[in-house]
Protein backbone atom coordinates (compact mmCIF):
# COMPACT_ATOMS: atom_id res chain seq x y z
CA UNK A 1 0.00 0.00 0.00
CA UNK A 2 1.46 3.38 -1.05
CA UNK A 3 2.71 5.70 1.69
CA UNK A 4 3.25 9.43 1.17
CA UNK A 5 4.84 11.78 3.69
CA UNK A 6 4.23 15.51 3.42
CA UNK A 7 7.01 17.38 5.20
CA UNK A 8 9.24 20.42 5.37
CA UNK A 9 12.98 20.23 6.15
CA UNK A 10 14.12 21.22 9.65
CA UNK A 11 10.59 21.09 11.03
CA UNK A 12 8.76 18.84 13.46
CA UNK A 13 8.06 16.58 10.48
CA UNK A 14 11.60 15.26 10.90
CA UNK A 15 10.37 12.81 13.54
CA UNK A 16 7.82 11.25 11.18
CA UNK A 17 10.49 11.11 8.48
CA UNK A 18 12.90 9.50 10.96
CA UNK A 19 10.35 6.86 11.98
CA UNK A 20 9.77 5.90 8.35
CA UNK A 21 13.50 5.62 7.75
CA UNK A 22 13.91 3.41 10.84
CA UNK A 23 11.15 1.12 9.59
CA UNK A 24 12.83 0.81 6.20
CA UNK A 25 9.57 0.83 4.28
CA UNK A 26 9.27 2.59 0.90
CA UNK A 27 7.48 5.92 0.89
CA UNK A 28 7.05 8.92 -1.34
CA UNK A 29 8.34 12.26 -0.06
CA UNK A 30 6.46 15.46 -0.84
CA UNK A 31 8.36 18.55 0.31
CA UNK A 32 6.21 21.55 1.13
CA UNK A 33 7.46 25.13 0.91
CA UNK A 34 6.04 26.67 4.08
CA UNK A 35 7.09 30.18 3.12
CA UNK A 36 5.19 29.85 -0.14
CA UNK A 37 2.14 28.63 1.76
CA UNK A 38 2.00 25.12 0.33
CA UNK A 39 0.57 23.88 3.64
CA UNK A 40 -2.47 26.14 3.23
CA UNK A 41 -3.43 25.08 -0.28
CA UNK A 42 -6.87 23.45 -0.61
CA UNK A 43 -5.51 20.12 -1.85
CA UNK A 44 -3.25 19.81 1.19
CA UNK A 45 -5.92 20.92 3.65
CA UNK A 46 -7.97 17.93 2.53
CA UNK A 47 -5.21 15.79 4.05
CA UNK A 48 -4.31 17.97 7.02
CA UNK A 49 -7.01 20.53 7.85
CA UNK A 50 -4.67 21.98 10.45
CA UNK A 51 -2.50 23.34 7.64
CA UNK A 52 0.80 22.23 9.13
CA UNK A 53 3.38 19.49 8.63
CA UNK A 54 3.70 16.58 8.81
CA UNK A 55 0.90 14.60 7.23
CA UNK A 56 0.91 10.99 6.11
CA UNK A 57 -1.23 9.17 3.59
CA UNK A 58 -1.14 5.39 3.93
CA UNK A 59 -3.56 3.88 1.47
CA UNK A 60 -6.94 5.34 2.39
CA UNK A 61 -5.74 6.57 5.79
CA UNK A 62 -4.92 10.27 6.14
CA UNK A 63 -3.08 11.10 9.35
CA UNK A 64 -1.72 14.35 10.74
CA UNK A 65 0.20 15.20 13.93
CA UNK A 66 3.55 13.55 14.59
CA UNK A 67 2.40 11.38 17.45
CA UNK A 68 -0.63 10.04 15.58
CA UNK A 69 1.65 9.20 12.66
CA UNK A 70 4.14 7.46 14.93
CA UNK A 71 1.45 5.36 16.62
CA UNK A 72 -0.01 4.40 13.25
CA UNK A 73 3.39 3.39 11.88
CA UNK A 74 4.33 1.54 15.04
CA UNK A 75 1.14 -0.49 15.20
CA UNK A 76 0.95 -1.22 11.48
CA UNK A 77 4.61 -1.81 10.61
CA UNK A 78 6.76 -1.56 13.72
CA UNK A 79 5.83 -4.73 15.62
CA UNK A 80 7.21 -7.18 13.07
CA UNK A 81 10.38 -5.09 12.74
CA UNK A 82 10.97 -5.02 16.50
CA UNK A 83 10.50 -1.26 16.73
CA UNK A 84 7.15 -1.25 18.55
CA UNK A 85 5.79 -3.46 21.34
CA UNK A 86 3.17 -6.11 20.65
CA UNK A 87 -0.44 -5.20 21.39
CA UNK A 88 -0.73 -7.72 24.22
CA UNK A 89 2.50 -6.54 25.86
CA UNK A 90 2.57 -4.33 28.96
CA UNK A 91 5.41 -2.47 27.27
CA UNK A 92 2.90 -1.14 24.71
CA UNK A 93 1.38 0.98 27.48
CA UNK A 94 4.83 2.31 28.36
CA UNK A 95 5.42 3.18 24.72
CA UNK A 96 2.22 5.22 24.64
CA UNK A 97 2.92 6.90 27.97
CA UNK A 98 6.51 7.94 27.32
CA UNK A 99 5.81 9.04 23.75
CA UNK A 100 3.00 11.33 24.90
CA UNK A 101 5.08 12.53 27.84
CA UNK A 102 7.91 13.55 25.52
CA UNK A 103 5.58 15.74 23.49
CA UNK A 104 3.22 17.05 26.18
CA UNK A 105 5.51 17.41 29.19
CA UNK A 106 9.20 17.37 28.27
CA UNK A 107 9.30 19.70 25.31
CA UNK A 108 6.88 22.32 26.66
CA UNK A 109 9.31 23.64 29.24
CA UNK A 110 12.01 23.83 26.58
CA UNK A 111 9.77 25.77 24.22
CA UNK A 112 8.73 28.33 26.80
CA UNK A 113 12.31 28.73 27.97
CA UNK A 114 13.50 29.14 24.39
CA UNK A 115 11.06 31.96 23.81
CA UNK A 116 11.58 33.92 27.01
CA UNK A 117 15.14 33.32 28.26
CA UNK A 118 17.93 35.73 27.41
CA UNK A 119 20.44 32.86 27.22
CA UNK A 120 18.42 30.74 24.80
CA UNK A 121 19.92 29.62 21.50
CA UNK A 122 16.52 29.27 19.86
CA UNK A 123 16.38 31.20 16.56
CA UNK A 124 12.74 32.13 17.16
CA UNK A 125 13.52 33.93 20.42
CA UNK A 126 11.02 36.65 21.26
CA UNK A 127 12.24 40.24 21.10
CA UNK A 128 13.41 41.61 24.48
CA UNK A 129 10.26 43.66 25.09
CA UNK A 130 8.10 40.51 24.86
CA UNK A 131 10.20 38.21 27.07
CA UNK A 132 8.85 37.44 30.53
CA UNK A 133 11.46 36.50 33.11
CA UNK A 134 9.21 34.48 35.41
CA UNK A 135 8.02 32.35 32.49
CA UNK A 136 11.61 31.51 31.61
CA UNK A 137 12.38 30.67 35.24
CA UNK A 138 9.34 28.45 35.60
CA UNK A 139 10.05 26.77 32.29
CA UNK A 140 13.60 25.95 33.39
CA UNK A 141 12.29 24.39 36.60
CA UNK A 142 9.82 22.28 34.64
CA UNK A 143 12.57 21.16 32.30
CA UNK A 144 14.87 20.23 35.18
CA UNK A 145 12.14 18.15 36.82
CA UNK A 146 11.41 16.32 33.58
CA UNK A 147 15.10 15.89 32.77
CA UNK A 148 15.56 14.24 36.18
CA UNK A 149 12.64 11.92 35.43
CA UNK A 150 14.22 10.97 32.10
CA UNK A 151 17.59 10.40 33.75
CA UNK A 152 15.96 8.04 36.24
CA UNK A 153 14.14 6.21 33.45
CA UNK A 154 17.44 5.51 31.71
CA UNK A 155 19.23 4.27 34.82
CA UNK A 156 19.00 0.59 33.87
CA UNK A 157 18.01 0.97 30.23
CA UNK A 158 19.90 1.84 27.08
CA UNK A 159 16.70 3.20 25.53
CA UNK A 160 13.26 4.34 26.66
CA UNK A 161 11.65 0.89 26.56
CA UNK A 162 14.67 -1.25 27.40
CA UNK A 163 17.86 -2.43 25.75
CA UNK A 164 16.67 -1.92 22.17
CA UNK A 165 15.87 1.24 20.22
CA UNK A 166 12.19 1.75 19.41
CA UNK A 167 9.94 4.33 17.81
CA UNK A 168 9.28 5.68 21.32
CA UNK A 169 12.88 6.91 21.27
CA UNK A 170 12.14 8.84 18.07
CA UNK A 171 9.55 10.99 19.81
CA UNK A 172 11.22 11.40 23.19
CA UNK A 173 14.76 11.89 21.87
CA UNK A 174 13.57 14.31 19.22
CA UNK A 175 11.98 16.49 21.88
CA UNK A 176 14.86 16.07 24.32
CA UNK A 177 17.30 17.16 21.63
CA UNK A 178 15.32 20.36 21.13
CA UNK A 179 15.82 21.35 24.75
CA UNK A 180 19.41 20.18 24.92
CA UNK A 181 20.70 21.55 21.64
CA UNK A 182 18.35 24.35 20.60
CA UNK A 183 17.42 25.84 23.96
CA UNK A 184 20.76 25.05 25.61
CA UNK A 185 19.16 23.36 28.63
CA UNK A 186 21.11 20.77 30.66
CA UNK A 187 20.39 17.07 30.97
CA UNK A 188 21.96 14.32 33.04
CA UNK A 189 24.82 12.22 31.64
CA UNK A 190 22.72 9.16 30.84
CA UNK A 191 20.10 11.19 29.00
CA UNK A 192 22.75 13.21 27.16
CA UNK A 193 24.50 10.05 26.00
CA UNK A 194 21.17 8.52 24.97
CA UNK A 195 20.26 11.56 22.85
CA UNK A 196 23.66 11.32 21.20
CA UNK A 197 23.20 7.63 20.39
CA UNK A 198 19.77 8.28 18.91
CA UNK A 199 20.97 11.22 16.83
CA UNK A 200 23.90 9.13 15.54
CA UNK A 201 21.60 6.56 13.92
CA UNK A 202 21.82 6.40 10.11
CA UNK A 203 18.04 6.69 9.80
CA UNK A 204 18.14 10.02 11.64
CA UNK A 205 20.86 11.29 9.30
CA UNK A 206 18.74 10.33 6.30
CA UNK A 207 15.75 12.17 7.72
CA UNK A 208 17.84 15.31 8.18
CA UNK A 209 19.17 15.05 4.63
CA UNK A 210 15.67 14.81 3.17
Amino acid sequence: MAITLYYAPMSSATRAFWALEELGIPFEKVKLDLRAGDQKKPEYLKINPNGKVPALVDGEAKIFENLAILFHLGERYGVEKGLWPKADSSVRAEAYSWSVWGLVELVQGARHFALHADASHFPGLLPPERRVGWIAEQARKEWEQNAALLEARLENRAYILGDAFSLADVTVAGNAAFGLRMAGLPMGPRATDWVGRCMARPAFARSMAG
